[in-house]
């Protein structure tokens, strides 16, 4: 132990998960046997939120996969543009290491794959776990020193080397310094947000970590009795009656709101104030439970069972159309008893009623929490870090990689290719310094 206290290692890589398991075998891969690289990890095993992802089948990428799939915050808490994030990304990141460099990295080192609905990629055993047995098994065969169950205290710089303080008093050096310590999302696994701290300590600016791809938090009693029910149909969240980010899919009304992946899609837009978490602005969101018909279409659709079934309760004429607590939630925001007789309602409450299918606006009064979100938006500001080599602008000799950074992506496997190719960038450039 006294001789490793002294040692003086090239690359230390603060972070087992994802990103910082690619990093570590890119900078292996350049260096070379004899490589002094350290990979720290605080968890006791390696890739631990890894096994998590996909239900445990681990949809590890997207062949699909573009700038416009992500993004990040500007300083003031816009949403960046395509353009930034697609130098960011496509010119800066994936050129390191693209989607389908991606796809045949995992096969030499043994995971056939096959893509799934919507571009998803899966092992083509289905367990998810031989992606993180295959990236540690890479890393061992390159042989980079591993040692988890150790937590980082604090990083800083000294002249030309970094000080790596561990929380046992321990000081290790490096020449070189890659942070891919992963968000706050997911506490369960680790995820603590420690990064955000050690680049804060280098002057680096933080965009408020909010969580992300994660259930939304309503008004119960825009829906109150749907617990359970699922339902495929168009969200569209709204900020002050301007709509900020849409997504089709099924949707999933629990006791405290609305989920599934077309609800986490458009989570990633929704923003908090900066000292207090608590929403900044008014949100709600709005459902279009019958997206291939249009409102006039409803309406007749709505006008004509009730001539022909006009002597059922309404509650029955809506059945076929909808859930029956979807129907009788929407009865309930019109006012119409659902034991009220069809024929006995007025025209201009089968317009409301045809009206309040396609524009189901709910409040939101926030999200789950970081123990409920797959992911982190905000980390990190990109303006302050090399987009091709993720090297920072401020630290010479100091990387970062994957969640750590103020870029997010949506569900299906993008996440994770961005983990991939920054932390293979990371790597690569950290093993040239």
């Amino acid at each position: 132990m006294q001789e490793e206290k002294r040692k003086q290692w090239k690359i230390i890589i603060v972070g087992g998960g994802a990103s910082g398991m690619m990093a570590a075998i890119s900078s292996a891969r350049t260096l070379g046997k004899g490589n002094k690289i350290l990979l720290l990890e605080k968890n006791e095993l390696l890739g631990k939120k890894l096994l998590a992802t996909g239900n445990g089948r681990c949809n590890f990428m997207n062949i699909y996969c573009a700038a416009s799939d992500l993004k990040g915050k500007e300083e003031d808490g816009i949403y960046s543009d395509e353009k930034k994030i697609e130098q960011f990304f496509s010119h800066g990141a994936l050129s390191q290491l693209s989607v389908e460099e991606t796809r045949q990295l995992f096969f030499q080192m043994g995971i056939l794959s096959r893509v799934e609905g919507e571009g998803r990629v899966y092992p083509y055993s289905g367990q998810g776990i031989v992606i993180k047995e295959a990236l540690e098994a890479e890393i061992k065969r390159l042989g980079v020193c591993i040692r988890s169950s150790s937590n980082v205290q604090n990083v800083k710089k000294q002249k030309d080397s970094f000080e790596v303080e561990m929380d046992n008093g321990e000081c290790l050096f490096s020449s070189n310094v890659i942070l891919a310590t992963g968000g706050k999302a997911g506490l369960q696994y680790g995820s603590t947000g420690d990064g955000f701290a050690f680049a804060k300590s280098f002057g680096h600016q933080i965009m408020k970590p909010i969580p992300a791809l994660v259930q939304l938090l309503c008004d119960k009693k825009s829906f109150g009795g749907c617990k359970g029910v699922r339902a495929k149909g168009k969200v569209s969240l709204l900020r002050e009656n301007k709509v900020l980010a849409t997504d089709i899919g099924e949707i999933q009304f629990t006791e405290e709101g609305v989920s599934g992946i077309c609800v986490f899609n458009i989570s990633r837009y929704v923003r908090f104030d900066k000292l207090e978490d608590r929403l900044e602005e008014k949100y709600s969101v709005e459902i279009d439970l019958f997206p291939e018909w249009s409102k006039d279409e409803l309406f007749t659709i709505l006008t004509e069972k009730q001539k022909r079934e006009g002597k059922e309760a309404i509650d029955s004429l809506l059945k076929g159309m909808i859930h029956e607590k979807l129907g009788a939630a929407l009865l309930n925001r019109v006012e119409i008893k659902k034991e009220e007789i069809a024929s006995m309602i007025a025209a201009s409450k089968m317009e409301e009623l045809s009206h309040l299918m396609k524009h189901w606006n709910i409040k939101i009064n926030g999200t789950k929490s970081f123990k409920d979100a797959q992911v982190t938006c905000g980390g990190i500001s990109t303006s302050e870090i090399n987009p091709t080599t993720m090297e920072s602008l401020l630290v010479p000799g100091l990387f970062f990689a994957g969640e750590l950074i103020d870029i997010d992506g949506r569900c299906g496997g993008y996440n994770l290719q961005w983990a991939w190719s920054s932390g293979y960038g990371a790597g690569k450039a950290a093993s040239k310094e």
